[in-house]
C-alpha cells in the first residue's frame, strides 16, 4: 500500500512538472503582426519586436553591414496577394522573408525566400528575389521596434520600420486601376440591370482620370435605368471632367432640382458649388 502511494505520489510530480514545462510565458520579443490594404491588395507581415532594454542598437547590437533578420526569433514575413512595387522593384505575389542590411546613411532591404529562417543561420544570397536601398531616417525614440504602414493612397504608402530612434520607410505601389477594371467588367456581367453599378464605375473613372468618354457612358447608363440626384451629379461630374461645360452645367441643374425635391442639403450645396465653378470656366 505504501509502495503504490510512493508510486502515486511520483506520477503526480511528473505530470505537475510536465504541466509547469509546458506553460506560455511572457516572451522577450513577443510575436506581431500587422495587415493593411493597399489599393485592392492586401499586405501582411508577421514578425517579433525587440525592445532597446538601455541598450546601444544600430551599430553596436545590430551592426551596420551585416545582414539582419530585421527583429527577433524567426525571421521576418511579409506576404502580398497580387504583385507589388517596393522601390522600383516589383515583386510578384507570395510571401518572403524581409531581411535587411543596415548602415549609417542608408539600409539595403532584402526579400528572400526563406520565410522558415531562423536568424540569419539560413540566410543564402542566392534566395534573394529584389534588393532596395532606402534611406535610413532619424526618428523619434521607440522602444521596441516596429512596423506600420502610413501615408495611403488608393494604389500606393509607405511601410515604415522604426526601432529605438533610427528607421526606414520603404514606399510601396499596387496597379489597382487593372484590378479595378477587371472587377468592373465582372460585376457588369452577373448584374446587367444594376444601375448602381454604372455610377460606381463613372466615379472611379472620374476620380482616377480614366478614359473620360467611359465615364460618360457609364454615367449616362446608370442614369438612364433609373434618374436619381446622385447619379446625375455623377454625370455632371464626368462631363465636366472631360471639360464638357454646356453639358455638365445642365445636368448639375437637374441634379440640383432633383436634391431640392429631395431636400438633400449636401447635395443641393454640391450642385449650386459645381455650377458657379464650370460657369466661371466658359
Amino acid at each position: 500500500m505504501k509502495t503504490l502511494y510512493s508510486l502515486s505520489a511520483v506520477v503526480l510530480f511528473a505530470l505537475a512538472t510536465l504541466s509547469v514545462k509546458a506553460q506560455d510565458l511572457p516572451k522577450p520579443s513577443p510575436h506581431a503582426e500587422v495587415s493593411q490594404t493597399v489599393g485592392l491588395t492586401n499586405i501582411s507581415i508577421e514578425y517579433s519586436r525587440p525592445g532597446v532594454k538601455e541598450r546601444d542598437i544600430f551599430g553596436e547590437l545590430v551592426p551596420f553591414d551585416k545582414v539582419w533578420r530585421t527583429g527577433a526569433n524567426k525571421a521576418t514575413k511579409i506576404t502580398f496577394d497580387t504583385p507589388v512595387t517596393f522601390g522600383e522593384e516589383k515583386i510578384e505575389a507570395g510571401s518572403y522573408a524581409l531581411f535587411t542590411i543596415p548602415a549609417e546613411d542608408s539600409w539595403t532591404v532584402i526579400f528572400n525566400t526563406a520565410t522558415e529562417s531562423w536568424g540569419t543561420g539560413d540566410y543564402s544570397e542566392e534566395n534573394d528575389v529584389a534588393r532596395i536601398e532606402v534611406e535610413s531616417m532619424e526618428m523619434p525614440y521607440m522602444e521596441n521596434m516596429m512596423f506600420y504602414f502610413d501615408e495611403l493612397k488608393d494604389g500606393s504608402a509607405n511601410l515604415i520600420l522604426r526601432w529605438a530612434e533610427s528607421g526606414i520607410s520603404i514606399p510601396v505601389t499596387v496597379d489597382y486601376k487593372k484590378m479595378a477594371m477587371k472587377n468592373i467588367e465582372a460585376e457588369f456581367k452577373k448584374y446587367k440591370n444594376k444601375f448602381r453599378l454604372y455610377d460606381n464605375a463613372a466615379d472611379f473613372y472620374i476620380a482616377n482620370n480614366m478614359d473620360l468618354d467611359q465615364a460618360i457612358e457609364y454615367a449616362k447608363k446608370s442614369v438612364e435605368m433609373n434618374t436619381k440626384f446622385w447619379n446625375v451629379r455623377t454625370l455632371s461630374e464626368a462631363y465636366a471632367a472631360a471639360g464638357k461645360y454646356k453639358e455638365a452645367i445642365k445636368a448639375a441643374e437637374k441634379s440640383l432640382k432633383l436634391a431640392d425635391e429631395a431636400e438633400y442639403e449636401p447635395y443641393i450645396k454640391i450642385n449650386k458649388e459645381n455650377i458657379k465653378k464650370w460657369k466661371s470656366k466658359m
